[in-house]
């Protein structure tokens, strides 16, 4: 199965490919604007490639495992999936530091794709 995901904007110079339920744990929701877009799977263990063209960092093409328990996969940029209230972001600033940035993602429910710069990208997902 393929699927594509088109214009998707980038603000943070990634892009994550994520269980909704990993958004609701971090103190996020993916819900909170038009600027995810999702698939609805059944829960399981998936392997899939991720294609994104034409990105700051060149073409992407990785191939990983992610698990999907809530039956529901999102795609987006992981800063359009935290409220900033009172002049504050504190989960997402919680969720940086915590990663170091987004650079050491333990959770099997998300992988993150660096896109080295903002804009609008096209990916593709193609499901083994």
């Amino acid at each position: 199965m393929i699927e594509r995901f088109v214009d998707l904007g980038v603000d943070a110079g990634v892009l994550s490919v994520a269980d909704y339920s990993w958004y609701i744990d971090k103190g996020g929701s993916p819900d909170l604007n038009n600027l995810h877009q999702s698939i609805i799977l059944p829960p399981e263990k998936y392997t899939m490639t991720v294609t994104v063209m034409n990105t700051w960092n060149g073409d992407i093409n990785e191939t990983f495992s992610i698990n999907i328990p809530s039956g529901k996969l999102v795609i987006g940029d992981p800063c359009y999936g935290f409220k900033y209230e009172n002049n504050k972001h504190d989960a997402w600033m919680d969720l940086l530091e915590g990663t170091d940035f987004l650079k050491d993602m333990k959770d099997n429910r998300v992988k993150i794709i660096e896109t080295g710069g903002d804009g609008c990208f096209d990916m593709e997902i193609n499901f083994h």
